[in-house]
């Protein structure tokens, strides 16, 4: 059985100029396998949890220059085919606009001619005026995509399982999110009362996210998405079957977890540069082969070969991967700095 594979995967910026500003938008994108019945699910674990982070209380302007910022509400959310329960905006209108997406993207996704692949994304852009009598130019700063590949489990254990693991892996790829809301990255600047709809949507009555806008297609799988999956399956055989990651439910320091989930989503590993030729996927260690998990616990000769992808990616409480993963961070920080 073959089921909830994930990589991240994180795309670089260039620095062309405001002409190529779009291709400069930070870019993150979550792979995942899983059951048709889950990805209405996933989808929005994912997406409302981006949002909860990207929108802000409606703006009450006093005067020029001075405004006060009202409060975002929040809830749980259970989900009913995954062992995981996500926080969101307690905004109904909000889980509408989501909603209503995720499910045309779900609906075209199961399709009986559907490929039974697809992605969709979320991406966030602000507004810039243009000369009349042409309209504002929308200016991508940030998206996140979601890659799906469908499933189909025989067994209602398999289905047990799958539903487990799904979990497991929502549950890494939230605390990346949050990971990445953390860093002091480019934000659109708070705007002026009169420039307010250039940077926020003020269309919700409860609530005033950043501009964004979701969109979706299904396609066959590429040869390369095909290859990065099946690597994912063999690695995530090691991934346990049952509860919260033990890295998550045992006392640890931040430090440490996202360490832990880092390597759990592939971020460690150059071959994920879809970006790159083979050249630039090869290990930035030793550069003999190409940069896999596999090769960094196996064959490198930059990094204590004495450790398991099990012991990686198992999600374990362990002092010796700890050990092993910041001593790896280190040597990239220092090859990076000389």
């Amino acid at each position: 059985m073959a089921c909830a594979t994930s990589t991240a995967v994180v795309y670089p910026q260039s620095s062309n100029g405001l002409q190529s500003l779009i291709m400069n938008a930070r870019t993150q994108l979550f792979e995942l396998s899983m059951e048709g019945r889950q990805v209405d699910e996933a989808v929005a674990s994912i997406f409302h949890s981006v949002l909860f982070h990207r929108s802000l209380g409606k703006f009450k302007y006093k005067q020029e220059g001075s405004y006060s910022v009202g409060t975002v509400g929040y809830q749980d959310v259970d989900c009913d085919f995954i062992d995981f329960t996500y926080v969101c905006c307690s905004s109904v209108h909000l889980d509408q606009t989501l909603k209503r997406e995720i499910s045309g993207f779900s609906e075209a996704l199961r399709s009986t001619d559907s490929p039974g692949s697809g992605q969709i994304s979320l991406e966030f852009f602000q507004k810039k005026k243009n000369r009349w009598p042409f309209q504002p130019e929308c200016i991508p700063w940030e998206v996140w995509t979601v890659r799906l590949e469908l499933i189909k489990l025989a067994t209602e254990h398999e289905r047990q399982i799958c539903r487990e693991k799904v979990g497991d892996l929502l549950t890494d790829k939230i605390l990346y999110i949050t990971e990445v809301m953390n860093r002091h990255d480019y934000l659109p600047k708070m705007p002026n009362q009169a420039e307010l709809d250039f940077i926020f949507d003020t269309s919700y009555p409860d609530i005033q996210p950043y501009l964004f806008k979701l969109s979706f297609t299904t396609s066959s799988p590429s040869s390369t998405t095909m290859g990065i999956i099946y690597k994912n399956r063999v690695r995530y055989k090691y991934i346990r079957e049952i509860g919260l990651p033990e890295y998550l439910s045992r006392a640890g320091t931040r430090d440490s977890q996202m360490l832990i989930a880092q390597a759990r989503c592939g971020n460690i590993e150059p071959w994920n540069r879809y970006w790159e030729k083979d050249e630039g996927k090869k290990c930035d260690l030793c550069g003999d082969s190409i940069g896999s998990l596999e090769h960094l616990t196996r064959d490198c000769r930059e990094t204590e070969r004495g450790i398991s992808i099990e012991e990686v990616v198992g999600g374990r409480v362990s002092e010796r991967v700890i050990k092993w993963l910041r001593k790896l961070k280190k040597k990239r920080e220092k090859m990076c700095n000389n």
